[in-house]
C-alpha cells in the first residue's frame, strides 16, 4: 500500500467521489504526519505568546499546554 493510500479519508463504504477539497486536505496527510512535531512546537509557542500578551487566561493557557503535551 502507498503512503497516499494509507492517509485517505474518504473511500471504501461510499458511493460519490471525495470533493476537491477533501482531496487536497487527503493529499496534505502524508506531510502533516511528518511535521506534526514541529507543528506541537509551534502551538505551544503562539500559545505562550498569546499568553504573555494578555489574550489567554493563566487557566486557558495551562489547558492548552496540558493538552499539547499528551501522548
Amino acid at each position: 500500500m502507498s503512503s497516499k493510500n494509507c492517509y485517505q479519508l474518504w473511500g471504501g463504504c461510499f458511493e460519490e467521489s471525495a470533493s476537491a477539497v477533501l482531496r487536497r486536505l487527503n493529499d496534505s496527510l502524508d506531510v502533516d504526519s511528518r511535521l506534526f512535531r514541529e507543528d506541537i512546537q509551534g502551538s505551544r509557542a503562539w500559545a505562550q505568546e498569546l499568553h504573555r500578551s494578555n489574550h489567554l487566561t493563566d487557566e486557558t493557557y495551562e489547558a492548552i499546554i496540558q493538552g499539547l503535551t499528551k501522548n
